[in-house]
């Protein structure tokens, strides 16, 4: 049986292994850091692709859930003064329009979505070195 390990448990990581778990591949996730990102970043937009990757991987609704529709963007001078704004493109035209989010708040609908599949995320796992043995069977040793 096929087993991956996916080295990185930040925003891709989960995806990667929800997207192999549809490929049938089980994967475990391994963090180097001992706890979750859920704290970490500020607000981002996903456009069409990036929600249609999700989509593919069914994992669209959890990030739209804790998202809100992004219709517009408006520009600021240092002074705070109002620039202008500007309507977003970037609709896929299949209902993909985009969503923006807090980071954590997608990293964290990410990991439930793969806790919610089963699928094993390791904290506190710094890769160190990774070595093919006799096999052909990759051995990662984590510090």
């Amino acid at each position: 049986m096929t087993r991956a390990l996916i080295i990185g448990g930040g925003i891709a990581g989960p995806v990667a292994a929800l997207a192999l778990r549809k490929a049938g591949i089980d994967s475990t996730v391994y963090e180097a850091y001992p706890g979750g990102a859920d704290d970490v970043g500020a607000f981002l937009m996903l456009f069409a692709n990036g929600l249609a990757a999700l989509r593919t991987v069914d994992a669209l609704m959890p990030v739209h859930d804790c998202s809100f529709a992004a219709e517009s963007v408006e520009f600021y001078n240092r002074a705070g003064e109002r620039l202008g704004r500007r309507p977003l493109r970037g609709s896929g035209g299949d209902g993909l329009s985009p969503r923006t989010m807090e980071r954590a708040a997608l990293n964290r609908a990410l990991h439930e979505e793969a806790a919610r599949r089963s699928i094993p995320v390791e904290h506190g796992k710094r890769l160190v070195d990774a070595t093919t043995d006799a096999n052909g069977r990759v051995v990662a040793a984590f510090d």
